[in-house]
């Protein structure tokens, strides 16, 4: 009789910390839920890293040691990538999962046996994942590597229907973020070169009564463009301060220079729509990321900084951060 294949997982090869360690939990696609289930210690705030292993059929989860990111000094973790697939957010609501992720978990399909149930599976089981609360969070944000072509955004309806919502080419949209105490979505409108070109507003409740109005960017509202002469490349995890305003630590993109900047983005209710203040641009010195707050802990912020094979996690408490797009976001 054939021996039935079980999860395994195994040692990672880097550690930086000397009180966290990252340890790959390479795991069947079939067996993931079941895994999840069975690991409640396995919360949003210990996971590092998420690969998707297409020709094998496994998801390797990078998860750290003891309670993840919940320090009080600055931790460096390297993360490594194995697989060349990788997703780098979840986001969920209601019946709806948006996750970024590489393009080719759905463009190989044709040439591996990995296939679309595959990635429903594996999405519908990462969309359980709970916080330290014993609550499904809302979002989760990972280490990425490096990779050229840029990122695509999709969304899982909760018929098992996935689509891109970046398609190349053509008007789209990424970034999707959800803020709960709001009940609606942000994200970044793109042009058909793929430069960010607004964050707009879209109410939890239309897409609920039109599901479809994900895809149709008219629904989208409350058009907020960036700084003149700055396009939007990343938005981080939304916050909500002490007088009820949004917070993201967003990246602009000089569209003369090419260089980065990071700033926070304040959006204030104003009737039926919002306003926006962009804080200070201050230039990246390093090609990060800049994530936001860890898992609802408003005193930690975490950024990733990608390499070809291996990316840093970087996580820091708030009264010791000397970045002031992160004092920004963090202040209430």
């Amino acid at each position: 009789m054939r021996k039935k294949k079980t999860a395994t997982s195994r040692q990672a090869d880097v550690t930086t910390s000397d009180s966290i360690k990252i340890v790959t939990h390479q795991i069947p696609i079939k067996e993931l839920a079941g895994w999840i289930k069975s690991n409640p210690k396995v919360t949003a705030s210990r996971l590092a890293s998420l690969e998707v292993d297409l020709a094998n059929k496994i998801v390797v989860l990078g998860v750290m040691t003891g309670h993840g990111f919940n320090v009080q000094t600055k931790t460096e973790i390297d993360v490594s990538f194995t697989t060349g697939n990788f997703i780098a957010s979840i986001v969920v609501a209601g019946g709806f999962v948006f996750f970024e992720g590489t393009k080719t978990l759905f463009t190989q399909m044709d040439n591996t046996s990995f296939t679309l149930g595959d990635l429903q599976t594996v999405i519908r089981a990462l969309a359980t994942i709970k916080g330290a609360r014993s609550m499904v969070v809302p979002d989760i944000y990972f280490a990425r590597p490096q990779i050229q072509d840029p990122l695509v955004q999709y969304v899982m309806l909760s018929s098992g229907e996935i689509f891109f919502l970046n398609p190349p080419g053509k008007p789209g949209i990424t970034n999707i973020r959800y803020v709960p105490s709001q009940h609606m979505f942000l994200g970044v409108t793109l042009d058909t070169y793929g430069r960010g070109t607004a964050i707009k507003v879209l109410p939890f409740q239309r897409i609920l009564q039109e599901p479809g109005a994900i895809r149709d960017l008219q629904a989208w509202n409350s058009t907020m463009s960036p700084p003149m002469g700055y396009t939007i490349q990343f938005l981080g995890r939304p916050k909500i301060d002490s007088q009820g305003r949004i917070k993201i630590v967003t990246q602009l993109v000089d569209t003369k220079t090419k260089k980065v900047f990071e700033c926070t983005a304040v959006f204030t209710k104003q009737g039926r729509g919002y306003t926006c203040t962009w804080g200070k641009q201050i230039e990246q010195t390093a090609p990060r990321i800049p994530i936001g707050e860890v898992s609802g802990r408003d005193d930690l912020f975490a950024s990733s900084i990608p390499g070809a094979d291996m990316s840093q996690m970087i996580v820091e408490a708030g009264s010791m951060i000397n970045d002031l797009a992160a004092k920004g976001y963090l202040t209430n």
